[in-house]
């Protein structure tokens, strides 16, 4: 009868002669992350591409162009991109920051802009329908305009210019929640009144800070700037018609600049 440790023995260095035998895929790299992270979430191999480059773009942005092995790369190592049930595009960003590889791929600036682009390209996959596309570039146009207003309230700066990349993320998430719960944003009242608040809330912030701004805008330029984000009121006017439209452009203002 042999010893249990020799059996022990033969079946580990089995283990490791199968192990050492098998060959990786060139197109489709082995997840290094935590297993207590990536368990979190699952690959979704039908997303692997054979073409060998992805090139990814949304209008006046700049174009994202993956070769093969770097969009399985992606696919692989950073599945809250695309997941069943979306988080929010800040939440997502937050659960990639958990991945060793979000140094190599996301961690700047630039790299953030691209994982929101990225985000918005997979969940635009479920997000299908000449509804929803028309939403969507209204709730983007919307978010631009309040970029757009602040940015020249605070004469540029670049923390607007990422916003301008991360922006269509956002709208994207909003335009996924009103696929999913479509009767929630019906209104039974009009919101002439509520956007009226909204606008003038807006409105009456613009003609505070162009006042008091006397060290980049001359008496003469005042009357202008004020102007120009007029024409960005007007517009968020004529697209907010509806109670969707309006709760959406109000949580992304709160929760994205500084208002009074």
């Amino acid at each position: 009868m042999r010893h249990p440790i020799c059996w022990f023995l033969l079946a580990f260095f089995a283990q490791i002669s199968c192990r050492s035998s098998q060959k990786p895929s060139p197109d489709v790299p082995a997840p290094s992350h935590d297993a207590q992270n990536i368990k979190k979430y699952s690959v979704d191999s039908s997303l692997f591409t054979k073409k060998d480059s992805i090139v990814i773009s949304f209008a006046d942005r700049d174009t994202l162009t993956y070769s093969r092995e770097e969009f399985n790369h992606i696919i692989v190592h950073f599945p809250m991109l695309y997941r069943e049930f979306p988080s929010h595009p800040d939440e997502a960003y937050a659960a990639a920051l958990e991945y060793p590889d979000t140094a190599y791929s996301f961690g700047s600036e630039v790299g953030q802009d691209n994982f929101y682009m990225l985000y918005a390209y997979f969940l635009s996959q479920k997000n299908k329908g000449p509804m929803l596309a028309g939403a969507r570039d209204t709730l983007i146009r919307i978010f631009e305009a309040i970029n757009h207003i602040y940015g020249q309230l605070n004469h540029g700066g670049t923390y607007f210019g990422h916003q301008y990349s991360r922006l269509i993320g956002n709208a994207e998430y909003e335009i996924y929640i009103l696929s999913e719960e479509p009767g929630w944003f019906k209104k039974d009242y009009p919101i002439v009144a509520q956007k009226a608040k909204f606008i003038d809330l807006i409105r009456q912030q613009i003609t505070d800070e162009v006042s008091v701004d006397n060290y980049l805008l001359g008496p003469g330029e005042k009357q202008k700037a004020r102007q120009e984000m007029q024409k960005d009121l007007d517009k968020m006017n004529a697209l907010i018609t509806n109670y969707f439209y309006l709760t959406k452009a109000r949580s992304f203002l709160y929760e994205n600049y500084d208002v009074q």
